[in-house]
């Protein structure tokens, strides 16, 4: 038997014992990027990845009140092995989250670190007259970054690592001169039609790696509260007055129609023990509420302009 498959050997006898998965929850597993392996007394043994940040490994002592020893396992068997025991059934976590980048310097960090992150905004829905519509245009960019990764040493990401994913296109409407134009939809409009120019950037991958995706969503009468990003950026509603209620992190805001806003969030988490760094930007482009019986349809979809052109790569208009 090869080391390699020793350590599956291991990882595997690991995650068919219920008790010994317990004693670490799924967020403090994908958090920190651990398996347990024993626990004799106030000692445990852990599988860890081994580009886990050691501040990390020190803090996870804080976490779950126990002497940890750690020892590194190859990535994609640490990952395969957290996907089977925790992963399975929910395929997500919601990891704590931090305003500043040195949060495993903060023995205060443990208390959170042992949690997932709980989320708190006003009740969802639409408080907007049923005969009128909100239309609106976003422009969403993100960028995902491994803050405990080692430069590359390149001015560009390496071609051999990097991708570009081309999503729809189609946008959901357009303002023309005697009001909006609704593309494409379906025969009942409910209160909000929305495009979405969406970026996705994640530059958290080893060696120079580097994935993006682009694309345009477009929403037509969606349900509140619609994720823009998971429990980060949300749209709750719609004000009476037809401005968007937005939860941004850790606070509300409304744009009203005929306002422009720029937003912009950035926060640090802990995945697989590896610092993490997400930058959101979110533009509010336009909003406009009117009646129902003036909208436009068109059977099509919507031809590009200047303008879609334009907030494609993010020009001023």
């Amino acid at each position: 038997m090869s080391g390699l498959e020793r350590r599956e050997a291991i990882l595997s006898q690991a995650i068919s014992d219920p008790k010994l998965v317990s004693c670490v929850s799924p967020v403090v597993a994908a958090g920190f990027g651990i398996i347990p392996l024993r626990r004799l007394g106030d000692v445990f043994t852990v599988a860890c990845s081994p580009r886990a940040n050691p501040a990390a490994i020190r803090l996870l002592r804080e976490v779950l009140d126990l002497e940890v020893v750690a020892t590194p396992f190859e990535e994609h068997l640490i990952r395969d092995a957290i996907d089977s025991a925790y992963l399975r059934e929910s395929p997500q976590v919601n990891f704590p989250t931090f305003r500043n980048s040195d949060f495993l310097d903060d023995p205060g960090s443990a208390a959170i670190l042992g949690c997932e992150k709980s989320e708190t905004f006003s009740a969802p829905g639409s408080a907007l007259s049923p005969e009128r519509v909100t239309f609106a245009t976003l422009a969403f960019r993100t960028r995902l970054t491994d803050a405990d990764a080692p430069t590359p040493g390149e001015a560009l990401p390496r071609r051999d690592r990097s991708r570009i994913r081309l999503g729809e296109l189609d946008v959901a409407w357009r303002l023309g001169s005697g009001g909006p134009i609704v593309f494409d939809a379906p025969d009942e409009l409910g209160s909000l039609v929305m495009t979405q120019y969406r970026e996705s950037e994640y530059r958290h991958l080893r060696s120079g790696g580097w994935i993006d995706d682009d694309g345009v969503e477009s929403d037509v009468s969606p349900d509140f509260p619609l994720v823009i990003h998971p429990t980060e950026v949300q749209l709750l509603g719609l004000s009476p007055s037809g401005g968007l209620r937005f939860h941004l992190y850790d606070e509300e805001r409304v744009v009203e129609p005929g306002q422009r806003e720029s937003y912009l969030v950035e926060y640090h988490f802990l995945s697989y023990g590896s610092r993490m760094t997400r930058r959101i930007e979110l533009d509010v482009l336009e909003v406009v509420c009117v009646e129902r019986d003036s909208v436009t349809r068109r059977g099509k979809p919507c031809g590009w302009g200047p303008g879609e052109l334009g907030r494609w790569f993010g020009l001023r208009e």
